[in-house]
């Protein structure tokens, strides 16, 4: 369970941000009245505490006087800010006020339609939960609206779950029934709310079923989300129209999610211009964690990879930062080559223990074929490749399509199948090339460091691949594959 904090920047939002600043101080409150006709006012109250971001300040003290009464007391002080750098959050209108019990029971799927249908009345653009329930429903489609930087609109969940229905099917055609969808709309803010796609009682197909989908919005921040038990993705972000590039979702930020036991992917990102992944990158016990993905291919922690004939490029400027990312079925991270992604980073997560099934291009930790991505400063460890499986890297044969990618400064450790069954890099002949593998340090893969950890087939660009160390033995030949 996670520590929840239960608040949400509302003024200047800055969803892609990785530091997150010092609260403010709340200001200094109102001056007092001139009660009793005396000439000087109270004073204001002093500033809010920043030490947990919510303290009000003290009232001033009574003004004093020489004509008259004194000085009615000054006004407390302003709140402090949220413990993530922004004001305190504002009430909203309740769920309740819609009829939804959230007792774990009864459907509360009319009503929370309703209830997001109706977003143009909710108090300070948000519609609120109580803390900690659990809301049957199924379908929601939220035809989102347009905020703004300073008065986003908010679902705040304060830990609460929408579940689905025990045995509530999933259809092969629309409308699939998943849990939540988001259309359009910007300026959007969903906090502490978590979803439940009660897999276990329902029917898992790859269909849009999806647990949370975001189609076509813009200037998204989703924090601290549970997603757990999908029967397609757990997150899934995409275009309404894939062939219209302008339809892209477009600077979403997810930001702390734990998204667990997904059918499929635990995070799909269709089609992006500016999706953001982070985590506070503390290792296992990162505040983003993509574990457990089991059920039909690709199984992956979190797949990059729009669809064919797609609007080109189908992704850019995405991030994966901060992340722990292991135990998935199929491989950590997928960055396909379909509609060209292209500035993808990775970086500062730990992946460990993917790839249990065996494909025919088969990453362990990462399925390369997208272009100027950066991988760096991430621990790839405790991987045991299985047989039919090439590789922990796989920089698949996507032609004559560019796909530089440069892996530096990784640690890679305690790697399992090298090189009876599989490289650490393996370079398919049919891949264009320009490759940067440098600095990176490994430790017990199996092989010294001039044996057979490396394959470098490419034949159209040549690869750079050099002061890599083994076990703190500089590569042999350097540069170049052993």
């Amino acid at each position: 369970m996670r520590f929840r904090f239960l608040v949400v920047p509302l003024f200047t939002l800055c969803f892609g941000c990785s530091d997150e600043s010092t609260p403010p101080s709340g200001g200094t409150g109102t001056g007092g009245s001139d009660a009793g006709g005396g000439t000087d006012a109270g004073g204001g109250g002093s500033s809010g505490s920043v030490d947990a971001g919510t303290d009000a300040g003290s009232g001033g003290t009574s003004g004093s006087s020489s004509v008259g009464g004194a000085g009615g007391a000054g006004g407390a002080g302003g709140s402090g800010g949220s413990a993530d750098g922004g004001p305190p959050e504002l009430p909203g209108t309740p769920i309740s006020q819609y009829g939804c019990v959230c007792d774990g029971s009864t459907d509360d799927s009319a009503c929370l339609q309703a209830a997001v249908d109706d977003a143009a009345n909710w108090m300070n653009r948000t519609l609120e939960w109580p803390v900690g329930a659990t809301c049957i429903s199924v379908n929601t489609v939220w035809a989102a609206p347009t905020g703004d930087s300073a008065s986003p609109f908010i679902l705040r969940g304060h830990g609460s779950v929408l579940k689905a229905p025990d045995g509530y099917p999933v259809t092969a055609s629309s409308p699939w029934n998943p849990v939540l969808r988001i259309n359009g709309g910007q300026w959007l803010v969903l906090d502490d709310l978590d979803f439940d796609g009660n897999r276990d009682t329902r029917t898992p197909l790859e269909v849009p079923a999806h647990n949370v989908l975001v189609m076509s919005s813009r200037d998204v921040l989703i924090r601290n989300m549970d997603s757990m038990n999908a029967v397609a993705d757990g997150l899934y972000i995409a275009s309404s129209v894939g062939a219209d590039l302008d339809s892209r979702p477009q600077r979403i930020t997810v930001r702390n999610p734990v998204v667990t036991r997904s059918y499929r992917n635990n995070i799909s990102i269709i089609n992006c211009d500016g999706c953001t992944i982070q985590g506070d990158g503390n290792g296992k016990d990162s505040t983003c964690k993509l574990t457990d993905a089991q059920g039909t291919p690709p199984q992956a922690g979190i797949d990059l990879e729009p669809n064919l004939g797609n609007a080109i490029p189908g992704i850019e400027n995405a991030m994966i930062d901060g992340c722990y990312i292991a135990r998935n079925y199929g491989t950590a991270v997928l960055l396909h080559n379909a509609a060209n992604p292209k500035n993808i980073t990775v970086k500062n997560n730990l992946m460990e223990g993917d790839r249990v099934t065996v494909r025919p291009t088969c990453g362990a930790a990462m399925h390369l074929g997208s272009d100027q991505v950066v991988i760096e400063d991430n621990v790839f460890q405790n991987f045991n490749i299985p047989v039919g499986c090439r590789a922990l890297f796989d920089f698949g044969a996507v032609g004559g399509k560019p796909a530089a990618t440069t892996i530096r400064n990784n640690r890679i450790e305690t790697i399992r199948g090298i090189p009876d069954i599989a490289h650490v890099f393996q370079i398919h002949p049919a891949n264009q090339g320009g490759h940067v593998i440098t600095g990176n340090t490994l430790v017990d893969i199996e092989v010294a460091a001039d044996g057979d950890w490396c394959f470098d087939g490419s034949s159209t660009v040549a690869n750079d691949i050099r002061d890599n160390t083994v076990d703190g033995v500089v590569q042999s030949p350097n540069p170049g594959c052993p």
